[in-house]
């Protein structure tokens, strides 16, 4: 005996499996790589609380605010993402971009310094034309483009107080920091000068020295003096050390 399916009955059926399919490929996409976390620490490696920490990339933000002991976590798909730190009464701290990759977890921290807030009075031929506001950073930025082996393009960012070019390499250093200390005097506090050295982030890696010399054509990099090289929770120290960012992952050698 045969069994006759109406037309329609087909058709709905068909209709709901497609259906089925394009849920589980939306849901699939979708899927979190795993967490991004990390602390947000003041020149004094004081923990920062109420830090905002924003993270961009294509198609998702996430904003979130850090913990009373400076922390933050969060969760993000498979990409690239522009990432900083932003709190009142400091510079907004950025670190650069970074890829989440799938079922990792990433680990970039931040240390933010003091930064007031400047007020210029625009005036142009001898009219007021308006006020603007902006932080007084003691540190620039340089970002250098860096595409590696795998094609990904990312770069390379320094934070440093001052630059002198020769003709092969840039040597950067880093920049005195005043800020306010808690005292018992009458004020309640006592004007301090710290010295911070050049900071060089790629992806997940972040170097600190006082010192560093950068071939912008080799992208080959030495860093001198009070180093620290930190990526995930894996932090070292170093006198000296050389770093080559063209094999696909950041080649580090310490040099006693």
């Amino acid at each position: 005996m045969k069994i006759k399916i109406a037309p329609n009955i087909v058709l709905l059926f068909v209709a709901n499996a497609m259906a089925f399919a394009a849920l589980h490929h939306q849901s699939s996409t979708a899927q979190v790589t795993g967490q991004l976390s990390g602390t947000v620490v003041d020149i004094n490696e004081a923990r920062v609380s109420g830090a905002t920490v924003t993270v961009e990339g294509e198609g998702v933000t996430r904003t979130v605010a850090t913990a009373e002991d400076g922390t933050y976590k969060t969760e993000l798909p498979v990409g690239t993402y522009r990432i900083k730190a932003t709190r009142t009464g400091f510079c907004p701290a950025r670190r650069a971009p970074f890829r989440a990759v799938s079922s990792t977890s990433t680990i970039l921290n931040f240390t933010v310094i003091p930064c007031p807030i400047v007020n210029d009075i625009n005036i142009k031929n001898g009219q007021f034309i308006g006020e603007t506001d902006h932080y007084k950073d003691p540190f620039k930025e340089e970002t250098l483009s860096l595409t590696d082996l795998a094609g990904a393009p990312l770069e390379l960012l320094v934070r440093y107080g001052s630059r002198r070019e020769d003709q092969n390499t840039v040597e950067y250093r880093g920049a005195v920091v005043g800020y306010d200390e808690h005292a018992k005097t009458p004020t309640g506090s006592v004007r301090c000068e710290k010295y911070l050295g050049v900071s060089v982030s790629y992806d997940s890696l972040m170097i600190r020295a006082d010192k560093v010399r950068l071939d912008p054509k080799t992208f080959r990099l030495e860093a001198e003096e009070n180093v620290v090289v930190e990526e995930g929770e894996h932090i070292s120290y170093a006198k000296r050390i050389e770093v080559e960012f063209r094999s696909g992952h950041p080649i580090i050698k310490t040099i006693q």
